[in-house]
């Protein structure tokens, strides 16, 4: 797992860099969090670990709201990427205020066609 400053994921380039060589997650040691892309090409989606403690952390999980636009998720991702300024530390600040809700599949924000979920992960 490569390691990377915070002001490496900051911009266009850095994102599509990480989506493009999505062979590994990407450790930000400077917040304590890790991103990776999975999946493929445009059906890829993003998982943000943000560790808050020594034991436990908060993954979010970036999909397509609709599963037949599943084909179209990382260009969803990017639509929002661009409304933070293509900036991990200002999506962290915007998924703190996100407007999360209990539903039937845990915590969900929903907004530009993704639905993210939230769940406090332990770490082992």
């Amino acid at each position: 797992m490569p390691d990377i400053r915070l002001q490496d994921a900051i911009g266009l380039h850095a994102w599509a860099n990480m989506l493009v060589n999505n062979r590994e997650s990407w450790r930000i040691e400077q917040i304590n969090a890790q991103v990776d892309f999975y999946g493929e090409d445009d059906a890829a989606y993003l998982v943000i670990n943000h560790y808050t403690s020594a034991n436990t952390g908060i993954e979010y999980v970036f999909l397509a709201v609709d599963e037949q636009d599943k084909n179209t998720t990382s260009i969803m991702i990017f639509d929002l990427l661009c409304t933070v300024n293509f900036s991990l530390d200002e999506l962290l600040i915007w998924l703190a205020k996100a407007n999360f809700q209990d539903t039937d599949m845990g915590e969900m924000a929903f907004g530009h066609g993704l639905k993210i979920s939230r769940k406090t992960v332990s770490i082992h």
